[in-house]
């Protein structure tokens, strides 16, 4: 019998985020648009129950399209489209098939002619039926959304407004202060803002005026990082795996008595509480040199003591009220960031801290890329083998090779102060 049917239709004419992706002006979409097509329709009955069907029926479809296609009109398409209704899907058969979600509608739809926006707001998602689609349509290959090659921008002063040019802080002005600090700062980063521009005292006053800005919710560190963040993504796209790094930095701020928003990062053997802030970092670098790709998520808190926490076990305390939840949600913003780009693994890489049930659960959950993580505990596995035991037993697979500094063979001779008598 039938299982259901899809149906393909013209691409829509002109869609923000889409074509903003693409990177196209007019001219050039009314040349090509003909090479994009829209599925307009994906039904499955409601009485058919079997998992992965519809991911299953979408790979078929994406295979039996092109030669169908160029049967009927002559030539293949390069790219589909397709539209999910957020309010009553949330367009998981997509991703599983390799969808990319390149952003929203504006919930205007094809006959808003008087810009009423009376549809509802729809994720778009996209799927090259071809790699070099833009360079068919005489584009540059890192055009829009696309792979961004890691030296791309990058010389004299091009970074510092391709990375932080776009970030949305409310106001044109402050972007553009944002960028001229990141160019300042990256000219000297050995030395405080104070420092670095001692000699400008309005750019110092600028300075002070973008960080102490009253606005939070338009300046803050996720906006100030934004292009940034876009910008990492794009070179993620440009590799077949990268190393996301996780981890967490304590900033001491210990001599600053005066400085208000810290919180105890820690304590030394007599009780005495250090101020400061902790850094959680997700860094992208390629995995056969190490090369920089960016920052895909920063968070940074003032840690807070939680004394009703004191004496329990902290098995039993919930993951919301544990400072270990930003482990976790830098693992699903990384796993939500490879959804996006199907052809780059992303290898998640962490230290001992990382090393906790709800961690591992949350990837078993939604398991996109890999997940490395420094063993802390040893922990059961199979049978009654444990985890330490199996790997001491288990053979070697490599061999590496580990330069180390010379060094004297003599030992270092201690100084001793000369004391008055």
């Amino acid at each position: 019998g039938w299982l259901g049917g899809l149906g393909f239709a013209a691409a829509a004419l002109t869609v923000r985020d889409r074509d903003d992706w693409i990177g196209w002006d007019a001219e050039t979409r009314r040349a090509h648009q003909d090479k994009f097509v829209s599925m307009s329709r994906f039904l499955i009955r409601n009485d058919i129950h079997c998992q992965n069907l519809a991911s299953r029926v979408l790979g078929l479809a994406l295979r039996r399209l092109p030669p169908d296609f160029e049967h009927k009109y002559g030539y293949r398409p390069w790219v589909l489209e397709t539209f999910v209704d957020t309010s009553r899907f949330s367009g998981t058969c997509y991703r599983a098939a390799n969808w990319r979600r390149v952003g929203q509608t504006q919930g205007r739809g094809r006959q808003d002619q008087h810009n009423q926006a009376g549809k509802s707001v729809k994720d778009i998602y996209v799927y090259p039926l071809v790699s070099d689609f833009r360079e068919r349509m005489g584009l540059p290959a890192h055009a829009g959304q696309g792979p961004l090659p890691v030296d791309q921008g990058l010389n004299g002063g091009q970074w510092a407004e391709q990375e932080f040019g776009s970030a949305p802080l409310g106001d044109q002005r402050l972007s553009k202060r944002l960028v001229r600090v990141a160019q300042a700062k990256a000219q000297h980063p050995q030395l405080s803002m104070p420092q670095v521009l001692q000699a400008d005292t309005a750019a110092l006053k600028g300075y002070y005026r973008l960080i102490d800005h009253s606005d939070t919710d338009a300046v803050n560190m996720a906006t100030m990082l934004q292009a940034h963040r876009a910008c990492t993504m794009r070179r993620m796209q440009a590799y077949r795996q990268v190393l996301a790094i996780h981890d967490e930095t304590d900033l001491d701020y210990a001599s600053l008595g005066e400085c208000e928003g810290r919180g105890v990062i820690g304590k030394n053997q007599t009780g005495t509480e250090s101020k400061g802030l902790s850094l959680h970092s997700t860094f992208v670098v390629t995995p056969d040199t190490g090369l920089p790709l960016g920052l895909l998520r920063v968070e940074c808190v003032a840690p807070e003591l939680k004394p009703h926490h004191k004496g329990k076990d902290k098995r039993y305390i919930p993951i919301e009220d544990k400072d270990t939840l930003r482990w976790v949600d830098s693992l699903r913003d990384s796993v939500e960031v490879a959804h996006g780009m199907p052809g780059t693994t992303v290898i998640n890489v962490m230290d001992r801290e990382g090393d906790f049930f709800e961690l591992f659960d949350a990837w078993r959950c939604d398991p996109r890329g890999h997940v490395l993580v420094r063993a802390k505990h040893d922990r059961r596995i199979d049978g009654d083998a444990t985890l330490f035991e199996s790997v001491k037993r288990s053979p070697i697979q490599a061999r590496l090779v580990v330069p180390l500094c010379r060094r004297s063979a003599r030992p270092k001779k201690g100084r001793r102060a000369a004391l008055p008598a």
